[in-house]
């Protein structure tokens, strides 16, 4: 009982995690109110809830600072390339499905396919970018590359993010939830989530890596990721790099 209320105890480790969220859920929101700051939002938030996932010391409030104004003009870029094809697809989707035809239906669905590609690539590609160091096209390019290898996880992130916006907009209880820890709290499951996923590649000798590795050649490798370089103290203390063939 008495470890209980230590200050190493799980009750008092439980409340300093639940503050933890709540600092990043309210940071998180505050700075996607421009908007065209969502990307670099997202991207520290996701740069200090992969360090939660791995017990690593935290100091959310400078981290998350640090990490948006590092990242915040790479990931306006990201944004932009996404959200303009996105755009279009939505446009094209909405116009072609008023058509009661098989090359709407056709051409719809495409819509719909592609839509669900690029929403799957910036799934990955602001915690990509909360993470590694890299060009703004090779993270696209690797973002792209884990969304279409890895669909079941994928699938699971899409669900878990929908499922957010639907609780904020359920109900009124529901909707403080997710305004106080609600999203920081699932960018935590997906971080976790998402190391699996990247471990393989930062940990070469893995099973999964060699398994993985087996099932496609070297030179399609090269030219599905390139090295990433981990991100430096500075940049949200990251150790780990994706160790590929480089091209």
């Amino acid at each position: 009982m008495k470890n209980l209320f230590h200050v190493n105890g799980p009750l008092i480790q439980f409340f300093l995690t639940l503050r933890d969220f709540v600092v990043l859920n309210i940071l998180w929101i505050i700075f996607c109110i421009p908007i065209i700051t969502i990307g670099a939002s997202t991207s520290a938030l996701y740069a200090v809830t992969f360090k939660i996932a791995q017990d690593k010391d935290t100091y959310v409030g400078k981290q998350f600072m640090n990490a948006f104004k590092e990242n915040v003009r790479q990931a306006t870029k990201i944004e932009l390339i996404l959200f303009i094809p996105a755009l279009c697809l939505g446009f094209g989707l909405f116009f072609w499905a008023t058509f009661e035809s098989v090359v709407g239906t056709v051409i719809s669905t495409l819509c719909i396919i592609f839509l669900l590609m690029i929403i799957g690539t910036a799934i990955y590609a602001f915690p990509l970018l909360g993470r590694y160091e890299n060009t703004t096209l090779q993270t696209i390019r690797n973002s792209l590359y884990f969304c279409m290898n890895n669909k079941p996880f994928t699938l699971i992130f899409m669900l878990l993010i929908a499922g957010g916006f639907i609780l904020n907009v359920l109900t009124a209880p529901t909707a403080v939830i997710m305004c106080f820890f609600g999203y920081s709290f699932i960018a935590y499951i997906n971080s976790y989530l998402m190391l699996k996923i990247l471990k393989k590649w930062e940990n070469p000798q893995t099973k999964e890596h060699q398994d993985s590795v087996s099932e496609t050649t070297e030179e399609e490798l090269s030219n599905d990721i390139v090295t990433a370089e981990p991100i430096s103290e500075t940049q949200n203390d990251v150790n780990e790099s994706i160790p590929t063939d480089s091209k």
